[in-house]
């Protein structure tokens, strides 16, 4: 899965046109003189036919900045007049303080309000070389200064619960096409660290925690071609974090071992029989290893760990019906060993493939999602029964999040949809409002994340929007800065960046 062209949410796309007034000149009392001074009066007319007569005097409502389809109406700084509406010249963008260049300019880069941090620097439209700051995002507040406003968050679509919600954002500069990421304390220092996958440029970028959930400039780890699926877990039993990602163009699974200081020995390369977007780490057969599952085009491979970070070589499951997209392990059954549920990317149903505890899986059992492509899934219990429950990104003909409650027997029910604004790509499950229920936030093709906060009992309420990219991929959630709340991070695949939404 790739994002498409990017697409500036918060730059102020253009003005409604109305037609121009029809102007009327009163000439003076006594018939001669203005009554306003410059005012040109009705029967002395302009001597060209296209004029007007304003204050000011005889002016071309079409084309005049000074009076733009009306007498007195100025255009901002940079515009210009064009059929008698105001618009910035060819490739400018109108932000705060006039008509500018989202390409190049370091204040606005990409689109309104993105600031390139200390030695960034705005290049072709993306933050190089430094941090981006994209400012706050306060969903509840006064129109004015509500950037989730800017985003479309419409009064009727805005419960007052959104006011719950308050984001800070930021933007780090990653590689080209990043796509999905992972989350840990990669260097051990009570910090939490990303990683995410840089599709484009075959390389992992690591982005180190420091104070306050800020995080240092990207380094990059070497690994196959088109990365996609990334997991972070101890996988060599030293009590340092490591990772594993799933190659989709070179077929094969890549194993980093941790150094400790978030750094990594050169990749240890197992062949798979195709990969997709998504991997995971868990123990599927009880002998408290960590194992790997990465889909397959058409199933699933399964490689069982061995001990010190090795792998034997993968076994693949196959079926025809089958175009494996991301995966998660669970026990849905109460008591159970894990199960693996498989999304698919043009089928429209999520496959369920019991655990037999040894490392292999029974027949796989589908259940609809809806018309749509599926991409991340996401696992949590919505309505607090202690039986895990999944959320699954569609994009397609049907776009949005597929809920899915589970039964507590191995089995789900069927799918309710949250709506979004876009194609939905990534989806994470959380807290995100404190009050003890688990939310979703929805990662967009049009640059923005939509919160849907849980009532508790598997519903949800309207989306509460937030403007903080180009064009989404996946996207994570933890207390990325210590303060006891939950935060997001999402892959900007068209604005080649990681965003960072921390709770405030």
């Amino acid at each position: 899965m790739r994002i498409a062209a990017p697409i500036g949410v918060a730059a102020l796309l253009g003005a409604a046109c109305c037609p121009p007034p029809t102007l009327t000149n009163t000439p003076a009392p006594d018939g001669g003189a203005d009554a306003v001074p410059g005012l040109v009066a009705a029967d002395a007319g302009c001597p060209q036919a296209s004029a007007t007569a304003c204050p000011s005097g005889c002016a071309n409502l079409l084309d005049d900045p000074e009076n733009c389809g009306g007498c007195g109406n100025a255009c901002a700084g940079g515009e210009v007049c064009s059929d008698g509406g105001c618009a910035c010249p060819s490739g400018g963008t109108l932000c705060e303080g006039g008509c500018t260049s989202t390409l190049t300019d370091d204040q606005n880069c990409g689109f309104c309000g993105t600031v390139c941090g200390p030695g960034g620097r705005c290049e072709d439209g993306h933050c190089v070389g430094g941090p981006i700051d994209a400012g706050s995002v306060d969903t509840g507040g006064d129109a004015g200064t509500d950037a989730g406003a800017d985003a479309g968050c419409a009064a009727a679509a805005c419960p007052s619960a959104c006011a719950a919600l308050h984001f800070s954002i930021a933007r780090y500069t990653a590689g080209k096409g990043p796509v999905s990421l992972a989350i840990a304390d990669l260097n051990r220092d009570g910090r939490l660290d990303v990683a995410q996958t840089n599709i484009d440029d075959g390389t992992v970028g690591i982005f180190l925690g420091q104070d306050g959930g800020t995080f240092s400039a990207q380094a990059t780890v070497a690994v196959g071609s088109w990365p996609n699926g990334i997991a972070a877990t101890d996988l060599s039993q030293d009590g340092i974090p490591d990772l594993a990602v799933a190659n989709y163009q070179s077929s094969n699974v890549s194993v980093l071992l941790g150094k400790g200081d978030g750094t990594f020995q050169p990749q240890v390369a197992y062949p798979v029989t195709g990969t997709s977007e998504g991997m995971v780490a868990a123990d599927f057969n009880g002998d408290r290893l960590p194992d790997l599952a990465v889909p397959a085009i058409e199933g699933y491979s399964i490689l069982l760990g061995k001990g010190g970070g090795l792998f034997a070589a993968a076994q693949t499951t196959t079926d025809p019906a089958l175009s494996g997209q991301c995966l998660a392990a669970v026990a849905s059954k109460a008591g159970g060993p894990l199960d693996l549920l498989l999304t698919n990317q043009s089928s429209g149903f999520l496959s369920v493939f019991p655990g037999n505890g040894d490392g292999t899986f029974g027949t796989g059992a589908s259940y609809p999602t809806g018309q749509g492509e599926e991409s991340e899934i996401a696992v949590g219990d919505f309505n607090g029964d202690q039986v895990p429950d999944v959320a699954i990104a569609l994009y397609g003909a049907t776009n949005g999040v597929a809920i899915l409650l589970g039964k507590g027997d191995g089995t789900f029910g069927a799918a309710s949809y949250l709506t979004t604004s876009s194609l939905t790509y990534g989806v994470a499950i959380a807290d995100l409002d404190g009050d003890g229920r688990a939310d979703v936030a929805a990662a967009n093709f049009d640059g923005s994340i939509d919160v849907f906060l849980g009532d508790g009992t598997g519903g949800f309420g309207s989306p509460c929007p937030v403007a903080a990219g180009m064009g989404f991929a996946w996207i994570a959630s933890a207390d990325l800065d210590g303060d006891g709340r939950m935060d997001l991070a999402a892959s900007d695949d068209s604005g080649n960046a990681l965003v960072v939404l921390l709770a405030r």
